[in-house]
């Protein structure tokens, strides 16, 4: 033990003084490494420090030293903070570090320094929950606690009867901050995932509220943010419950607003649908419909629809309302109304479909928006089988691009991608004719700018082979000369050539084809392709 009376109390405060100005005066100077091992000198030297006890000559001496140290390292991170010249951690860091130098301050326990020690550790860990290390700022929560017990202690023993109104008052404010200690212990240990100890301490200050009812709203915060992350995290049953918990602290209280208690009721219900659709079928029906109640969204109009179709037998009527709502609320977004649409083809809704995708349309047909909704109707047609229909929105919309709308890069690619699919669905069941009309569309989507290019190459390759297969050779040879036009040294367009010419026995254009084919990229396929070629003229020569 150290023995007070000596000067090795001195030499600590001397390091402590030495690293405090290195974090102060040449923090930016400083790389993360040795800011940290700084910070962890200090705190190394810190725990070493007794209280100072003023009844010492050596600790009178030391005393200003160390609040001086203590003083300069929170104006630090109060500067830090507001320039953002650090990391959030490191500020957190340096109001730990003054925080505890704070508390080995000696002399009479009284109340100013008690009060100026419960706020610093407050503070401090509101900076550890702030970048997220729940276990630091339990460590400070302890020292706030035991500054706000010696404080009340003071006020308890007092007896100065002409002060009773200051005592109130301070009372109050330690009671106030009694409760955000408790509020700060269930956010750190719900970020420990300590679930039972979190509820507890939510539970304390939930019965203070009574007395501080403006602090409702920041628990009710907590406890959403708390059931979002259960939520995210498929732990649902927990989601649940905290859900529930900042729902009922917004009611209690009306700190909340109709707005933010609607979003915690949609995920509420959302959290009951996703847990057991069949169990909590109802109560995330009248949850929701609280929601809507209290503040009508689309988001809230979307939920009530899953619901809807979640059940075993829904009403057609009811449901057809309920996508109306939703697609018609003024705050609808395209992407939110398409999701809501998305949802009705999962459940094989056909008619729901098809009404969603002309009310949407109705409503962004003269916005950007309407291309999204077109593709995704096509879409659906396509995978649904509804070829007629799809090849006449097609149509519609190859006739908008001729007109000069300009479609996005990304909604062509889409389309594109869109009819290659089906082309080649079409060719897989030997469908050709059907085939070449879906190539044919995809075709009519280029706009001449992509001359020379491998996608057109490779749309005119695969039209040729629906040309061969259909023997349909001259149509064939014109196709493929088209791919060569726009890749030329690609070995299956040369290949393809080769073929043609050999069913045509035309000696002279398969000679200039096989050249071409060996003047391609020297790789696994070219090679192949030779080989095939080989093999063709083989059977063909065969034959005749």
């Amino acid at each position: 033990m150290m023995d007070y009376g000596d000067t090795s109390i001195l030499s600590t405060v001397s390091q402590i003084q030495a690293l405090t100005k290195e974090l102060v005066k040449a923090k930016e100077e400083l790389d993360k490494e040795r800011f940290s091992h700084v910070v962890n000198k200090l705190l190394q030297l810190i725990e070493t420090l007794p209280a100072v006890d003023l009844s010492l000559v050596e600790h009178r001496a030391v005393e200003p030293l160390v609040q001086s140290c203590a003083v300069n390292l929170w104006n630090e991170a109060v500067t830090s903070k507001n320039e953002g010249t650090v990391l959030v951690d490191q500020t957190a860091a340096l109001r730990h570090l003054a925080c505890k130098l704070l508390f080995r301050e000696g002399g009479p326990i009284v109340a100013e320094k008690c009060k100026k020690q419960a706020m610093v550790a407050l503070k401090s860990a509101r900076a550890w929950l702030d970048c997220g290390n729940p276990s630091m700022a339990e460590e400070t929560l302890g020292l706030s606690e035991k500054a706000l017990g010696k404080l009340l202690a003071l006020l308890v023993d007092s007896s100065n009867e002409s002060d009773k109104a200051d005592v109130s008052y301070d009372k109050s404010c330690i009671e106030k901050d009694m409760l955000k200690v408790l509020a700060y212990k269930a956010e750190s240990a719900f970020g420990q995932q300590q679930f039972e100890n979190a509820s507890r301490h939510l539970q304390a200050s939930r019965e203070m509220l009574v007395k501080f009812p403006e602090e409702a709203a920041y628990l009710s915060m907590l406890s959403y943010n708390c059931g979002v992350e259960r939520y995210n995290g498929g732990r649902l049953q927990e989601a649940v419950y905290w859900l529930r918990q900042s729902y009922e602290i917004g009611k209690e209280q009306h700190a909340v607003s109709a707005r933010h208690q609607a979003r915690t009721l949609r995920l509420l219900s959302s959290a009951y649908i996703d847990w057991d659709p069949e169990k909590y079928h109802d109560l995330a029906a009248n949850t929701v419909a609280l929601a809507n109640a209290d503040c009508s969204h689309p988001a809230g109009l979307y939920l009530k629809l899953r619901i809807l179709l979640c059940a075993a037998e829904d009403d057609e009527t009811t449901t057809q309302a309920a996508l109306r709502d939703c697609l018609h609320h003024p705050e609808l977004t395209a992407e939110l109304g398409l999701t809501a649409i998305d949802l009705c083809v999962k459940n094989s809704r056909h008619n729901l479909v098809m009404s969603g995708l002309r009310q949407l349309m109705e409503r962004f047909e003269e916005k950007t928006e309407a291309d999204s909704i077109r593709l995704f109707h096509l879409k659906y047609l396509l995978h649904s089988c509804h070829l007629a229909e799809a090849e006449t929105l097609v149509n519609q919309i190859i006739e908008r691009r001729s007109t000069r709308h300009r479609f996005a890069d990304s909604i062509v690619k889409q389309l594109q991608s869109l009819l290659w699919e089906q082309a080649s669905s079409s060719f897989e069941v030997k469908q050709y004719e059907e085939c070449l009309r879906w190539y044919s569309y995809a075709l009519r989507l280029f706009d001449g700018s992509e001359n020379g290019s491998e996608d057109l190459g490779k749309l005119f390759r695969n039209r040729c082979a629906c040309f061969c297969a259909l023997k349909q050779l001259d149509q064939a040879k014109q196709a493929v000369e088209q791919a060569k036009k726009h890749d030329p040294l690609n070995a299956y367009t040369c290949y393809m050539q080769f073929k043609i010419a050999i069913l045509q026995e035309n000696v002279v254009y398969a000679l200039q084809a096989l050249e071409d084919l060996c003047l391609c990229k020297n790789d696994n396929d070219m090679q192949d392709l030779i080989s095939l070629a080989a093999q063709l003229a083989f059977e063909v020569i065969t034959c005749l």
